[in-house]
């Protein structure tokens, strides 16, 4: 049986954004939105496609990829799409 939508999974922002992290933990380090997203976008599409639910991932590239182009792409899907954006903000 075919899925009625296909998911459209966006992984918010890419590695050049500015901003989007946490504040320095105490080592110094910081959580970047970027990469704590895409772990979560590949949670959800694993979970989509266990449960034979058609789904694509937008934005696999790990550079920003503007509004504009992220929209081309989910427009030229022309299947019913259900489009979620994923974010993590600080």
């Amino acid at each position: 049986m075919a899925s009625r939508y296909i998911w459209q999974i966006e992984n918010g922002h890419g590695m050049d954004t500015p901003g989007k992290r946490s504040p320095k933990l105490e080592d110094g380090s910081q959580l970047l939105e970027y990469e704590v997203v895409r772990k979560i976008t590949q949670q959800i599409i694993g979970q989509l496609r266990e449960h034979n639910v058609q789904c694509i991932l937008v934005v696999p590239e790990t550079n920003d990829i503007s509004l504009i182009e992220r929209c081309k792409r989910a427009n030229a899907i022309k299947q019913k799409s259900i489009y979620v954006s994923v974010h993590a903000n600080a």
